[in-house]
């Protein structure tokens, strides 16, 4: 299991209605560099432990090398607890395939977000491909 533990007490954290949005921007963000292929970019929005995890921005490289574009759709707010707070997510991706025409995929999620230092960075995520389709 690759979720984050608490990085701040979580018992004395309050989260406001702008500390949520500000978390919900950091993830739609993060999907906007992995478009950019700005990957140290992205590497950066992660938690120290999923960094670790993942090794390197090297590896979004891998992942991310064929998308053209990673949008997210749809964002909820499921749940806060302390510095966490847990959105349901639906996302677009479209990736070069051989040939000249466009996967394009559509996955729902869940994602897990962490502020530390004043600063939100991605921890645990998963998603599910729900459709996919040619362009």
């Amino acid at each position: 299991d690759n979720r984050n533990t608490r990085q701040e007490n979580s018992a004395d954290f309050q989260l406001s209605q702008s500390d949520i949005k500000d978390a919900a921007r950091l993830f739609c963000a993060y999907h906007e560099k992995l478009t950019d292929h700005n990957f140290d970019g992205a590497y950066a929005m992660l938690t120290d432990k999923r960094q670790s995890n993942l090794g390197s921005s090297s590896k979004l490289v891998e992942q991310y090398r064929n998308t053209l574009e990673s949008t997210v759709t749809d964002i909820t707010c499921k749940d806060i607890d302390g510095n966490e707070v847990i959105f349901n997510y639906e996302l677009r991706a479209r990736d070069k395939v051989k040939g000249p025409k466009i996967l394009v995929q559509y996955y729902e999620g869940e994602v897990h977000l962490f502020k530390n230092k004043g600063q939100w960075r991605i921890g645990y995520a998963e998603s599910k491909k729900v459709s996919e389709r040619y362009e």
